[in-house]
């Protein structure tokens, strides 16, 4: 895949910010770039916006968005981005790339949360969403995450106790197992994250203490929102960051926004809503132009795709406050997050969205931490997995740090990445394509009597989504309809300069299918309309028809009566 930049590390804030006003200046034409918060830490949330202006503004085309990691730890979010906007541009002149960008606008934020994920890249700290308390201080029982070894990297501790429940495994020293229940001679340990105990009685609570940073930007949204004590990290009330109420009130202002994608990791995996009911309780249509979508994202990734709710809440972990139901719910867009990032898999381990929430074999777990350090030895380097080291602690006295780093278990180690990042910007490249698609059939002209002629032309939606974008959005109330307008006379007969036509239906109306031999096709509404005129003007005179959809985009074109 043809680019212009060498992805062999992962990009902090600083150098985003460089690389994307570099850009702006090179490509002025076709990329913009906006704040849409400055942080309490003094870095911007930034905006990407990418068309081809000289075939309309941005706000004037059908438009695809694609976001960020909300969560700090999930870096590869912020390369798929910039990958995305590599490849639109280098290949700008490219037929199907340039195509896209006459035809759409791409809306894209490459760190969602700058002060987390640059927190994450730069020091040992891995807060969730945002590097702040936004909930009243709590007193920090149990062990808190902190590099105590100076390497840069919080891993995990383990130190010898009688009533530890884990054993070094005979199979590989550098995996523990746990101990069974009847098991009395031995060496067992406790196992706990890397840090300190910042309470007196710490002796009492040898077990890992909360998070320090615990908010969920993914939590905290205002569909179907509950409080912290139900829903961990959702905050005090919804929108409660900036961030959150930046990202917003940026989706509410772009009404040409059709469909949102979020990147996470890691795990392999496309999960979609909704989150909060199941799946036939949404219109069957917006579900089949959903899995069309998730579709698309199987293909290009090899990832299979989840109902949210099935995943989740059918499993006894409820969702609440989710980004992907306020989009679809709240918004009436079309919306699905990737799990970039499928180590599982390629270590030959069951994906984590398969297997049973809880597993009382405590083999089974062994057994794919043993599968994963071997392919971690055998594919990465020394960054992913350090041996067992002895460590002087200050409170406990004689420990061994070691284990996995979590930033690279869920983000892919260099010489993966860019495998990743391609899959990622081949699937926005084809999902982009589904958006509504106006266009204008050649209109007709025809003269009723010396100075009155009556204009003709048919309203066409060439795309795959209706211009209403979904059903939900027609609950809502935000199916903002088509208008056409024929400007350059006075004088109309029994008619308007301007035409609301409704909304056109998309190729994801017509349902058909093959059963035993039979083609079916089913009854569906037309996706195109026609549209006509009668005008007094002299012969010659120059007209323009103009079609505008918030979600389907402007056209235009002249007409010379004749």
């Amino acid at each position: 895949m043809n680019t212009s930049s060498v992805y062999d590390h992962y990009y902090g804030y600083e150098e985003t910010t460089r690389m994307l006003k570099e850009y702006v200046a090179q490509y002025p034409d076709y990329i913009n770039i906006s704040s849409l918060l400055h942080t309490e830490e003094g870095r911007e949330v930034w905006l990407v916006a990418l068309t081809d202006t000289r075939t309309g503004d941005y706000s004037e085309k059908p438009a695809y968005c694609a976001i960020g990691p909300v969560h700090c730890q999930e870096v590869v979010g912020v390369m798929t981005v910039m990958h995305f906007v590599d490849y639109l541009l280098t290949n700008k002149d490219e037929p199907q790339v340039a195509q896209l960008l006459k035809d759409y606008t791409v809306y894209l934020i490459p760190m969602a949360t700058p002060d987390g994920t640059d927190r994450v890249l730069n020091t040992s700290e891995i807060p969730r969403s945002i590097a702040r308390k936004l909930n009243d201080d709590a007193t920090y029982k149990g062990i808190m995450k902190k590099d105590m070894d100076g390497d840069g990297i919080v891993r995990v501790m383990r130190f010898r106790d009688p009533y530890g429940p884990w054993k070094i495994s005979q199979e590989d020293p550098r995996v523990m197992i746990l101990r069974k229940p009847d098991e009395l001679e031995g060496e067992f340990y406790m196992v706990l994250n890397e840090g300190e105990f910042e309470c007196e009685d710490w002796r009492d609570h040898l077990y890992n203490g909360p998070e320090r940073y615990p908010y969920n930007m993914n939590r905290n949204w205002p569909y179907d929102w509950l409080p912290a004590v139900s829903q961990k990290g959702a905050g005090d009330y919804p929108l409660q960051a900036d961030e959150n109420k930046a990202i917003a009130d940026f989706i509410v202002s772009h009404k040409n926004l059709c469909f949102i994608l979020s990147f996470h990791s890691s795990g392999g995996v496309l999960f979609y809503p909704p989150a909060t009911q199941p799946q036939t309780a949404l219109n069957r249509f917006d579900m089949r132009v959903m899995h069309a979508f998730v579709g698309i994202g199987t293909e290009e990734t090899g990832y299979a795709s989840r109902n949210l709710y099935e995943a989740f809440a059918r499993q006894g972990i409820p969702l609440a406050g989710p980004w992907d139901d306020y989009l679809l719910l709240c918004r009436g867009l079309f919306c699905h997050a990737i799990e970039c990032w499928d180590w599982e898999i390629r270590a030959g381990i069951d994906p984590k969205w398969d297997r049973p929430i809880i597993n009382r074999d405590p083999k089974y777990a062994h057994d794919n931490e043993l599968k994963f350090l071997r392919w971690v030895d055998k594919n990465c380097g020394t960054d992913v997995f350090k041996p067992w080291t002895k460590f002087s602690h200050p409170q406990l006295g004689e420990v061994e740090i070691g284990g996995f780093s979590q930033v690279f278990v869920n983000n892919p180690p260099i010489p993966f990445l860019k495998q990743e990042l391609e899959k990622a910007t081949r699937l926005m490249a084809r999902q982009i394509r589904l958006l509504p698609k106006l266009e204008i059939e050649q209109p007709t002209c025809r003269a009723l009597r010396p100075g009155v002629y009556s204009v003709q032309a048919v309203i066409k939606n060439e795309g795959y989504l209706p211009t209403y974008v979904s059903h939900e959005a027609k609950k809502l109330g935000m199916d903002r309809p088509v208008s056409a307008s024929l400007l350059g006379v006075t004088d109309y007969i029994n008619c308007s300069a301007t035409q609301v036509i409704g909304n056109l239906e998309g190729r994801s109306s017509i349902e058909a299918d093959l059963r035993d031999t039979n083609y079916i096709m089913a009854p569906h509404e037309a996706c195109f309309k026609t549209v006509a005129w009668t005008v007094e003007a002299p012969a010659g005179t120059a007209l323009t028809l103009q079609v505008k959809s918030n979600c389907g985009g402007c056209k235009s074109t002249q007409i010379i009566l004749k």
